[in-house]
């Protein structure tokens, strides 16, 4: 359970291969109380029947996750082929005699007039030393019987091979793919038994045929988000310098339709003298049959077939309150009609909120922006707010202006405009607006030494 779980219990763990074989480990033995566990599986791998048990005596098993598919290498002999898969064999307590070995072949393509060997070996080198058994083949079981494996063994599943052949086995897990249409996707790279000769190309065809399907070099299916809603049957063919193998019928796409009702618009703000344009979310693909119109968008226009709303420059602040209506038509949409509701705000100027904006926020003094200087430690005579109403704040008398401080003399690394605190003030050609009784001023700035008279006077 530790292996299983990566689970670290120290000196109890008895299976020392975690790091390298730590996949599926599976184990039989016998425990301190004489109880016995005789026949496990590890994957493709079941072992059972062992001759010489005693208490606290175990072999417990694990793979490397190698891929259920042969190769030539590392092998006994130049006429045999061995899965990619390897399992290591660990007896903590003692040598639990010879085992009954069975492996599960379902899916390992056997030629005719071959057969199925097991490998066992001392330092997975299977090319030297290593011990072949023969046994017997029922159906999807291979089974050999009285096989002696030491602690610390590796082993693996082989066959004989007199020569190379086409491309014998290829499989993709998992065998399907549903994407959204508007939505590419591709497949995973495909196990493949090469029949002893490297694959040199691959091809795919579908049913019913469509165009939007292909299959790169590795044997990867992709699918083009342009592929029309449907369910296509997918034949891989795969070619080595033997021959030419298809394998019908082995991985199946279903493109799902574009949902109309997962399209939305959120409410958007430009400034005034910047032209207008933006998209809804997910972005409409092309031949959905979505169609988009509009009401209450006034100088603006919306694209039937995007949905994307563009207009002019706005001269002046202004709401709008509009309601599109997207709808569906043809096989690759759904979910229509659908209304969305939003607003297009243009305010006076870019900062949050609407600030600077003529009716918003009509006065913005802003320290990194409009002061008559730029150098650190250096009195201001003009302040130009950033507002589009362009007021003006001065100071003519030297003694009277306020210090601009930049870099680290600033706060946080931004620029400040510092006022000693006795006389320092700017006067503005700003106008409060008749019959105004409210109005909000927020300022940003740190204090120091406050006195208890400290006031922000501000009037006309």
């Amino acid at each position: 359970m530790s292996s299983k779980y990566n689970v670290n219990i120290g000196t109890n763990d008895r299976y020392a291969y975690d790091g390298t074989h730590g996949n599926d480990v599976a184990g039989i033995g016998q425990a301190a109380d004489g109880s016995q566990h005789t026949n496990a599986s590890s994957s493709r791998l079941n072992i059972s029947s062992p001759s010489s048990l005693a208490n606290n005596r175990f072999a417990l098993f694990g793979h490397n996750n190698g891929a259920l598919t042969l190769n030539n290498t590392n092998t006994p002999v130049t006429n045999r082929r061995r899965l990619n898969r390897v399992w290591r064999y660990d007896e903590p307590g003692g040598d639990v005699g010879t085992v009954t070995i069975t492996f599960d072949v379902t899916g390992i393509v056997l030629p005719t007039g071959e057969s199925f060997r097991v490998f066992v070996d001392a330092d997975g080198d299977f090319s030297s030393g290593a011990t072949e058994y023969t046994g017997t083949l029922s159906g999807s079981t291979f089974t050999v019987t009285g096989v002696n494996i030491a602690d610390d063994d590796y082993i693996t599943l082989g066959r004989t091979f007199t020569a190379s052949s086409a491309p014998i086995a290829l499989s993709y897990t998992p065998n399907t793919l549903t994407p959204t249409y508007g939505t590419s996707g591709s497949s995973v790279t495909p196990v493949v038994d090469d029949g002893g000769s490297t694959i040199t190309s691959y091809s795919v065809s579908s049913s019913p045929s469509t165009s939007g399907i292909s299959i790169n070099s590795s044997g990867v299916i992709s699918v083009a988000g342009t592929v029309n809603v449907g369910t296509y049957t997918l034949s891989v063919t795969a070619t080595n310098g033997v021959g030419t193998t298809t394998f019908n019928n082995i991985y199946m796409v279903t493109v799902q339709q574009f949902d109309v009702s997962s399209v939305v618009y959120n409410n958007t703000t430009t400034s005034v003298g910047a032209a207008v344009s933006f998209l809804p979310t997910p972005l409409v693909p092309a031949g959905s049959g979505v169609s988009f119109s509009a009401s209450g968008l006034a100088l603006l226009t919306i694209n039937s077939s995007t949905g994307e709303i563009t207009g002019s420059a706005f001269t002046s602040e202004t709401v709008y309150q509009a309601t599109v209506t997207i709808s569906s038509s043809g096989s690759n949409s759904t979910g229509g009609p659908v209304t969305r509701t939003l607003t297009i705000a243009a305010l006076g100027a870019t900062g949050p909120g609407g600030v600077g904006g003529a009716q918003t926020c009509p006065v913005w003094f802003r320290a990194d922006a409009g002061t008559s200087t730029t150098t650190d430690n250096t009195p201001i005579s003009t302040w130009t707010s950033s507002s589009d109403n362009i007021v003006q704040a001065t100071q003519n008398t030297s003694a009277n202006q306020p210090v601009l401080r930049t870099g680290t003399n600033g706060i946080n690394g931004r620029p400040v405009v510092r006022f000693d605190g006795s006389n320092d003030f700017f006067n503005t050609n700003y106008t409060w607006p008749a019959n105004q009784d409210e109005i909000t001023m927020i300022l940003v700035g740190r204090g120091t030494n406050f006195q208890s008279s400290s006031v922000v006077i501000a009037g006309q």
